[in-house]
């Protein structure tokens, strides 16, 4: 009877281990996805109700408005002024469960992650840690089921990195550039920084090998790009009158984080930028920065990973994807932090960055197997040893972080969708048919159109009047002042409850976390 080498034994004891913690990954995010029931946030509603709405035959509409930035007519709205439309695509796909296209997506990504270690020229050692951490992703494990970008963000960014490599070996072939600028239009179908990709991208294709075909290169990734976004583009144009939607501009001229349910959005001009003085603006880009960086160490990093992050990332600096790789992330924390501060800084940033987190996972392993050998040469240690003891250690450590913020996460990620069902509950007893059928102004739009299959209206921030011209112009029905989430010019209307001009007070809510108005005067 023959034996089976080590080595082909170690092969089979890989592949099986493999082939379980593929299994294993699977299940905890189908666990996840039965949990997480509701929508979590808001941004996971919009995408759930769009694509609902889409699935039933409606085309890409919001039957809410959500912010007034481009100053719209009316009700439905057109999907896509601000978030892009491939997460509500997708979940419209899978209407019956719309979590099922985000689960199989973020069920690849160990597997892509290792992909990309091998793609990147790491160890075999190395790639099996960037996996193996890729399945503990800390903050990110909660979102990966959600009806949102992280999970195709994560995904397209994976396969972008791992084909760069590539074409650096293959600078002529007219295919992989090509579905390269296919994967950046994906990118830029999940989240509105696409064009950063596309630029980066682009100067890749001009500095790679055989610079006789430049031309040729960004020829190529731009039909690439250019052939996936051309029917958005296309339909926009047929909505908006232009390829781009209107008032997404005025998001530069922000003063707080409210300013995005600005009312009247003509308001958001550079004069009230400028006015807001530049002292202000300064520290406004501050608090961004440090609430950024927060993000870098915490989520992107994980603390303890962050070193190794950098590590591998200085081994690997003279290669010019490396060196692309990190402008990117640069530009993404720039326009997070001095562009667009106040989204960046509320989850912007966070965001973004998912589609280089699985590059940052393979350097952390390289990083880590850097510090193995080099500790190990100083030191004496039994470098397989020290592998396994400090690699599990690790991996223990990252384990227990993303088990406890996923935690705490899932205990909270019903009650946005328990409160407003309370709350439907308490509208439909206070307010008059008519009003009860009718558009209502609330904190969470989208939500509000998933509980109740109702219209929704923002409650919009600015001046005392903005509310009763919301009212007016979009037929609006009534309004829920929710007490830990109304703009300033609703304190009063919080604080002291009773009858406004054209509103009557019907109360509180029947746990007192909201007063209810039904708005008594005509529309327009």
């Amino acid at each position: 009877m023959t034996r089976r080498a080590p080595r082909a034994r170690f092969g089979a004891w890989r592949r099986a281990g493999l082939g379980w913690g593929t299994f294993l990954w699977a299940g905890l995010l189908l666990a996840l996805a039965f949990y997480q029931r509701t929508p979590g946030y808001m941004d996971e509603a919009y995408y759930w109700v769009v694509g609902r709405t889409w699935a039933a035959g409606q085309g890409l509409r919001e039957p809410f408005l959500w912010n007034y930035l481009d100053d719209p007519a009316g009700l439905p709205h057109p999907a896509g002024a601000y978030w892009q439309p491939l997460p509500a695509l997708l979940a419209g796909l899978a209407a019956i469960w719309p979590r099922l296209p985000f689960v199989l997506l973020a069920a690849l990504l160990p597997w892509l992650t290792r992909r990309l270690a091998d793609a990147w020229d790491a160890s075999p050692q190395a790639g099996h840690w960037a996996a193996l951490w890729a399945a503990w992703p800390g903050f990110y494990l909660a979102y990966l089921p959600a009806v949102d970008g992280f999970a195709p963000l994560f995904v397209l960014g994976a396969v972008y990195w791992a084909w760069l490599p590539r074409l650096w070996q293959e600078p002529t072939s007219a295919r992989r550039w090509a579905g390269l600028g296919v994967l950046v239009a994906l990118v830029h179908l999940t989240r509105a920084e696409g064009p950063l990709w596309l630029l980066g991208t682009l100067a890749l294709a001009w500095a790679a090998p055989a610079r006789d075909r430049r031309g040729s290169r960004l020829a190529w990734v731009l039909l690439g790009y250019v052939a996936v976004m051309a029917p958005w583009w296309w339909r926009n144009s047929l909505v908006w009158g232009a390829p781009w939607p209107p008032g997404a501009s005025r998001a530069l001229w922000f003063t707080h984080y409210n300013d995005l349910f600005h009312y009247p959005p003509t308001d958001l001009t550079p004069a009230r930028w400028w006015a807001h003085g530049w002292a202000a603006s300064v520290r406004d880009r501050l608090w961004a920065l440090r609430l950024n960086a927060q993000t870098a160490l915490a989520v992107h990093g994980l603390v303890v990973l962050g070193p190794l992050m950098l590590w591998g990332a200085w081994r690997q600096r003279r290669r010019l994807v490396t060196r692309a790789a990190l402008a990117l992330y640069g530009a993404l924390a720039v326009l997070m932090t001095v562009v667009f501060p106040f989204a960046g800084a509320r989850g912007g940033f966070f965001h973004s960055v998912a589609g280089l987190q699985p590059l940052l996972w393979v350097w952390a392993g390289q990083g880590f197997e850097a510090a193995l050998a080099w500790a190990a040469a100083r030191r004496g240690w039994n470098l397989p040893t020290a592998r396994r003891v400090l690699g599990l250690g690790l991996t223990v450590v990252l384990a227990g972080l993303t088990l406890t913020v996923t935690a705490a996460r899932l205990r909270a990620w019903p009650e946005p969708a328990a409160r407003y069902r309370a709350l439907w509950a308490a509208w439909q007893q206070a307010a008059s048919p008519a009003a009860v059928d009718g558009p209502v102004l609330v904190a969470n739009p989208p939500l509000w159109a998933w509980v109740t299959g109702r219209p929704a209206l923002v409650t919009p921030s600015g001046g005392p009047e903005a509310v009763t011209a919301v009212a007016r112009r979009y037929a609006a029905r009534g309004l829920i002042v929710e007490g830990d989430a109304h703009p300033d010019n609703l304190a009063a209307w919080w604080a002291e409850p009773g009858p406004r001009a054209d509103w009557r007070y019907l109360g509180p809510s029947p746990t007192g976390e909201a007063q209810l108005y039904e708005f008594t005067a005509g529309s327009r």
